[in-house]
C-alpha cells in the first residue's frame, strides 16, 4: 500500500460503506506514514493489529527492511 491509500483509508467516507473487520495488516511504503495518520487508520480499523512500514531499494526488488511482526508491537 502506498501514502495514497493510507490516506484514504483514514478520511475518505466510502471506507465506512465497507466491512473491513478482516484487516489485521497494512503493509505500506513509498513514503513515511506519520504517526496521526497511523492513529487515525487504527480508528477506523479496529481489528488492525499491524501497521507496517516497509523501505526498499529499485535495485533491492521489494522491501529490504521489514519490521518483526510479535505482540510486542501490535498496534494499540
Amino acid at each position: 500500500m502506498y501514502r495514497y491509500l493510507d490516506l484514504e483509508l483514514a478520511k475518505h467516507p466510502l471506507i465506512d460503506k465497507y466491512d473491513l473487520s478482516s484487516v489485521e495488516i497494512i503493509i505500506t511504503g513509498a513514503a513515511p506514514a506519520g504517526s496521526d495518520l497511523i492513529e487515525e487508520v487504527k480508528r477506523r480499523l479496529p481489528n488492525l493489529k499491524f501497521i507496517v512500514q516497509g523501505y526498499g531499494m529499485t535495485e533491492v526488488g521489494l522491501a529490504s527492511h521489514m519490521p518483526i511482526l510479535s505482540k510486542e508491537h501490535e498496534a494499540s
